[in-house]
């Protein structure tokens, strides 16, 4: 069962590498977006089917953590990285903001839904990056600019993700 871990979670952080890597290494923004952003809504098409399955179970944690971590991992590389952050809103500028937030967010009903789901007998069961997922939405809204901050706050699927529609 560890070793079964261990690959998964070296697996995890090789796609999620592998994205980071495409995002911040070409000049293409826009594909560099368009891949983040389909590696990611697979990772959330998994985590949304497998968090459907209850009770979890090794599968479902590890689908959720998958995705969770991804999230984070943007976040993360968005707010200590200021050329990263840079070309990511230069990526931004240039996309779909409505169709991003829709094929990579969860909404704020499905992430509570998937929180009270991880939780038993007031022990939360699943990584700790589902919990923060909407401290990790809220970052990456602040890394915007203001003016793709504005376009992020009136776009439905991106508010649906914070919670206030």
């Amino acid at each position: 069962m560890k070793k079964l871990k261990r690959t998964w979670h070296v697996f995890g952080l090789l796609v999620s590498l592998t994205t980071l890597s495409g995002i911040s290494g070409c000049d293409d923004e826009g594909q560099d977006i368009q891949n983040w952003v389909e590696n990611t809504s697979k990772l959330r098409a998994t985590a949304k089917e497998q968090g459907n399955i209850v009770p979890y179970q090794q599968q479902q944690y590890q689908a959720l953590k998958a995705y969770f971590v991804e999230i984070n991992e943007i976040a993360l590389a968005l707010e200590n990285d200021a050329n990263f952050a840079l070309r990511f809103n230069n990526a931004v500028a240039k996309a779909d903001i409505n169709v991003i937030c829709a094929k990579v967010l969860f909404t704020r009903s499905e992430w509570q839904d998937l929180v009270e789901r991880c939780t038993r007998n007031n022990f939360f069961l699943c990584a700790e990056e589902v919990r923060a997922f909407p401290d990790m939405v809220g970052t990456l809204r602040g890394r915007l600019v203001p003016e793709q901050q504005m376009r992020f706050d009136q776009t439905p699927s991106c508010q649906a993700a914070l919670g206030s529609n």
